[in-house]
């Protein structure tokens, strides 16, 4: 879909509410000059009664097509009463429309084609579809020759098509035409879109609307930080002003692995094994007494022994080996396993939400304190427009 070709360019002055638009000029023209002027074919109806002279071109158009005009109808009334008409075989009154506001021949082109169009509705019952480029010629011409039929349906067909124009496309048009009802919201679309303002965007603007657009947009992005920070304050562990509620913190964390939904515990107790009982000596009979031995000669005197040598020192004794601890009769599950490591965890991820928490709480202390534009939670980008004296009202 093609975007309408709206280039307004405004001078520093130019929000000022549209004053009115200035009358067309008919000029009365003879046979000579309509002959050099050339004639538009595709709107060059042979039994059309009024010729348009406007910007260069001859249009033949029927009169019903152009009663609807409020001031095209009166330059027709006045063409008559001068007795301005063509010099051929069908005479047709002649009106010639030198220039008003930003129209273009284009513009009444387009126009024609949307009044002609309805005629073929009714004949085809084929219901017709216009771009956004003829719609708002259409509006153009409906608004400054006074059709408001015409410009309501164009209002109408352009107000579904929001979404193929820019804002300040749409605001340059109600520079143009005083389309009040457009502005609030093009103005709003503005304040709320990422993308910083252009050179070309600023030119429509002009230098008093830009310094307040810039204005009401940099509180908008601030009431858009603020609002993250509010939907942190609602955590049941921050206090309405932004303070962490730290002994409800704490009081949560003492208690997750308790209200954790956890498996059934499987510990048990194993008994300990009984060692097993020795066995008792077996009993031996006596021996019988034996015979009595022959009398030993008497010994020779042994030499006297040599001297011993002395003995090493002994080295220290070296300390016992510590018996085994006994294996602990209790065998945990896997949930006891775990526990150590969970309870660790859950310290750390406590630590650092508190700190998380306390950031956050400095951050909404610093902005709250501050008291600037778009921190107050009923901020609203509408209601400022409202009250902005640079932005039409509807009526």
């Amino acid at each position: 879909m093609d975007r309408p070709n709206v280039k307004t360019r405004l001078s520093l002055s130019n929000n000022q509410a549209l004053k009115g638009h200035p009358e067309p000029e008919n000029s009365s023209a003879d046979d000579s000059q309509a002959c050099a002027i050339p004639l538009d074919p595709e709107f060059a109806y042979a039994d059309g009664n009024i010729e348009l002279q406007i910007l260069g071109r001859r249009y033949w158009i029927h009169e019903f097509m152009l009663t609807k005009f409020t001031r095209i109808a009166e330059l027709i009334r006045q063409a008559r009463d001068r007795g301005e008409l063509t010099a051929d075989s069908q005479p047709r009154t002649i009106i010639c429309i030198q220039s008003i506001g930003k129209v273009q021949c284009v513009d009444f082109q387009n126009t024609f084609r949307v009044l002609y169009s309805a005629v073929g509705f009714m004949l085809n019952s084929v219901p017709p579809s216009f771009d956004v480029e003829t719609l708002v010629s259409t509006l153009r011409v409906a608004t400054l020759f006074q059709n408001s039929e015409l410009r309501n349906f164009a209002l109408s067909q352009l107000e579904s098509k929001k979404s193929y124009t820019t804002a300040i496309d749409r605001i340059a048009l109600s520079d143009e035409l005083n389309l009040s009802d457009w502005e609030i919201q093009a103005f709003a679309e503005l304040c709320r879109r990422e993308e910083p303002i252009s050179p070309e965007e600023a030119t429509v603007l002009g230098i008093a609307r830009f310094a307040e657009i810039s204005r009401i947009r940099e509180a908008e992005q601030r009431r858009q930080y603020m609002e993250l920070i509010d939907k942190v304050s609602m955590d049941p562990l921050m206090a309405a002003d932004g303070t962490a509620v730290k002994d409800r913190l704490q009081i949560i964390a003492e208690q997750t692995l308790k209200s954790s939904s956890l498996p059934a515990c499987t510990c048990r107790v194993e008994k300990p094994s009984v060692p097993a009982r020795p066995a008792w000596p077996q009993q031996t009979q006596p021996a019988a007494p034996a015979a009595p031995a022959a009398p030993a000669a008497p010994a020779a005197p042994a030499a006297p022994a040599a001297p011993a040598a002395p003995s090493a020192p002994c080295a220290p004794c070296a300390p016992a080996a510590p018996s085994p601890e006994p294996p602990s009769p209790i065998v945990t599950c896997q949930l006891h396993q775990l526990a150590p490591s969970i309870a660790s965890e859950s310290r750390t991820l406590y630590r650092y939400l508190s700190s998380t928490l306390e950031r956050i709480e400095a951050l909404k202390r610093t902005f709250s304190a501050k008291n600037l534009p778009g921190s107050d939670p009923g901020y609203s980008v509408e209601d400022e427009l409202k009250e902005a004296n640079w932005v039409r009202k509807a009526a």
